[in-house]
């Protein structure tokens, strides 16, 4: 396979219908999708379900009945599969993509072998939708030099390079990886791909507004006093 997309879904009913309508509407020829859930067992089975009846593209799902952080999911798919796979992507259940973006962006890493990871711009909303969101807030584009953003792909072979996530980290731990990949490689190995091919659903229960540490603590306060020790 080429491409193994990273979903971890936390209590994620209220979006994941609209996300599947999504991937169903998008290329995914050369994408699994690997839901790995960290909710209740009563709706993990009501996720199953959903994700059963609904999904027309290929998936594996798994639940982790003892609550696990974002990044020790990700680390754990990574750790399968590395080896099957070109490229990973993160999926956010609360976001949606042009029908063509795993086709554009693998090929874009494809044709630029210089990029150990790239990124897209994203459109920002308020509201579920579908692509095209017919409601916007404007425009985001990632920059190397501060953050790559919501919709990265990366070469799975970078993990023998430079290692995994910090599994300890809550929030903003891909921040932290992408810093890893710099201080090996410097900003040369990120790169932007020219179009824009994704939504970012700007909302109060976003991971990155509602995680917290393991006392409490705000979720990015707590990754940054990991990872700038």
């Amino acid at each position: 396979m080429k491409i193994v997309g990273l979903c971890s879904l936390y209590e994620p009913l209220k979006f994941l219908k609209n996300k599947i309508q999504n991937l169903n509407s998008c290329n995914t020829k050369d994408l699994v999708v690997y839901f790995a859930d960290c909710s209740s067992e009563n709706t993990f089975k009501e996720i199953f379900n959903i994700i059963k009846s609904e999904a027309n593209f290929q998936y594996s799902i798994y639940h982790f009945p003892n609550r696990t952080t974002l990044y020790y999911t990700w680390n754990w798919i990574i750790k399968n599969m590395e080896n099957q796979c070109s490229y990973f992507t993160n999926i956010n259940v609360d976001d949606i993509y042009d029908p063509n973006y795993f086709d554009k962006m693998s090929q874009f890493l494809d044709i630029h072998p210089q990029y150990k990871l790239i990124s897209c711009s994203w459109i920002v909303t308020k509201e579920l939708q579908q692509w095209p969101p017919k409601q916007q807030d404007g425009t985001v584009q990632p920059d190397p030099y501060k953050t790559m953003g919501h919709f990265p792909m990366w070469r799975s072979s970078l993990h023998k390079e430079i290692g995994y996530f910090d599994d300890r980290m809550v929030a903003i731990g891909d921040a932290y990886f992408w810093t890893k990949i710099i201080k090996k490689f410097t900003h040369k190995a990120l790169g932007v791909h020219p179009e824009t091919l994704a939504c970012y659903l700007s909302h109060s229960n976003n991971l990155y507004y509602a995680a917290k540490g393991p006392h409490g603590e705000n979720g990015e306060q707590w990754d940054r006093s990991i990872g700038d020790k």
